[in-house]
């Protein structure tokens, strides 16, 4: 539950202090930037928190985000997965303040973003590979033989 709250308010928490940078330099593309900061910022937090106590929970998050963007794209009153995608990534706000999407990015897709990339920050092994990782973190090795 605790891997749970610092991947989705964890990144909020830091997105004041990166985020108007980015939307300066960025223009317009606000929704790329917010989805930018929060993705990056996840996978960092992750990362880190991988780094100090290795986690087990935290590298099954990533089916909650998936969970909770899926209960999103059914939730939405639109047909087609075009329509879906549209309203779902921020562009029907961007693009002509659609009411639902001005809803749906922050509630669904945003969460979402943040679970899957502090999962994948908390278990890089997928994105990093294993010898990575083995010859970064001697005391990951060292166990992995000595169980043996």
């Amino acid at each position: 539950m605790l891997n749970l709250l610092i991947a989705v308010m964890g990144p909020a928490i830091m997105e004041p202090a990166i985020y108007p940078t980015l939307r300066l330099r960025m223009g317009a593309s606000g929704q790329v930037a917010e989805g930018l900061v929060c993705t990056v910022g996840a996978f960092v937090l992750g990362l880190s928190i991988f780094a100090k106590w290795r986690p087990s929970v935290a590298m099954w998050l990533w089916i909650g985000g998936f969970y909770w963007l899926s209960l999103g794209a059914l939730r939405l009153p639109v047909a087609g997965f075009g329509a879906r995608f549209h309203e779902l990534s921020g562009q029907g706000c961007a693009q002509y303040a659609s009411a639902l999407s001005c809803f749906y990015y922050p509630t669904y897709t945003i969460p979402a973003l943040r679970l899957i990339s502090y999962s994948l920050g908390a278990n890089p092994r997928p994105v990093l590979g294993r010898r990575h990782i083995h010859a970064r973190c001697p005391q990951v090795s060292s166990s992995r033989h000595s169980n043996s």
